[in-house]
């Protein structure tokens, strides 16, 4: 079955910025969430872990920093 919105013709992605971006997945997300429960499908949820190394002190004042500011601040706090 292939389901088209419209959706991509009336999102202008070079105005969006982070997560933003991600708007399809979003969507994608939701209607399989919508999917999976009209179906009455089983979900098995798994654990996940993040393999990548993360600058946590600078996640934390970032995250602080835009709760606090209501700024949107964006860094890679990944560490290489």
């Amino acid at each position: 079955m292939n389901c088209k919105l419209g959706i991509e013709k009336n999102l202008d992605f070079d105005k969006l910025m982070g997560n933003e971006k991600r708007a399809l997945g979003f969507i994608a997300e939701i209607l399989m969430d919508v999917w999976v429960i009209a179906n009455d499908k089983q979900v098995v949820e798994c654990p996940v872990q993040f393999m990548e190394s993360n600058h946590w002190p600078k996640k934390i004042l970032i995250f602080l920093m835009n709760k606090f500011t209501g700024q949107k601040r964006q860094f890679n706090t990944h560490i290489k």
